[in-house]
């Protein structure tokens, strides 16, 4: 039973630091939400923004991929762009 607790144990404390450690932290309308990646793909929706026109805007409050992952922008077929900012105080990390 003791061996079965250590490993609960170091499973949950890897779940918590890779989860803390690689996420993509936005900032939409004045809440934050974390997106964690599936499989080192982080899907960056239109939901996520805020649309002007045709246009879907992303203000992340701190923005970061590591090395094999990737992020993907996706809007509805009237979006002509995705522009995206990062105003956050720490640097970004890609």
């Amino acid at each position: 039973m003791r061996a079965r607790n250590r490993l609960v144990f170091l499973f949950s404390l890897t779940l918590i630091y890779s989860n803390s450690y690689s996420e993509v932290v936005e900032v939409v309308s004045g809440s934050n939400i974390s997106l964690v990646s599936s499989n080192g793909q982080y899907d960056i929706k239109e939901e996520l923004g805020s649309i002007q026109g045709n246009n879907l805007f992303h203000d992340f409050n701190q923005f970061n991929i590591d090395a094999g992952e990737t992020a993907t922008f996706s809007g509805s077929s009237n979006i002509e762009n995705i522009i995206s900012r990062v105003s956050g105080g720490d640097p970004s990390a890609i």
